[in-house]
């Protein structure tokens, strides 16, 4: 589980079209075999207009959303499918294909 907190509000990130993040490390030697793997390489635009269109529709209930990706392109289902969690500016997501 992960858990975050703004550090400094600001109303500048409202009409911001980029969020930065900054993220702490501590090296250790006992890794267990389920330890979370952070990937940091962006979604394929397809995949992220997705991601953009459901939180759209989430953010007014906070209610789980979902939409059809048979349309999308494979490299981009590939990457959703291969997404287990999704880290955004306003919450940590759930995410799963079927």
């Amino acid at each position: 589980m992960y858990r975050g907190h703004e550090r400094q509000q600001t109303d500048a990130a409202f009409f911001s079209n980029e969020v930065w993040y900054v993220a702490s490390v501590t090296p250790t030697d006992d890794t267990p075999d389920d330890a979370p793997t952070l990937h940091l390489d962006p979604l394929p635009t397809a995949a992220r207009r997705v991601i953009d269109d459901l939180l759209a529709d989430w953010a007014p209930t906070l209610d789980p959303v979902e939409a059809d990706v048979s349309d999308l392109d494979d490299q981009s289902r590939r990457a959703l499918a291969e997404t287990e969690r999704l880290l955004a500016h306003v919450a940590a997501f759930e995410v799963r294909l079927w």
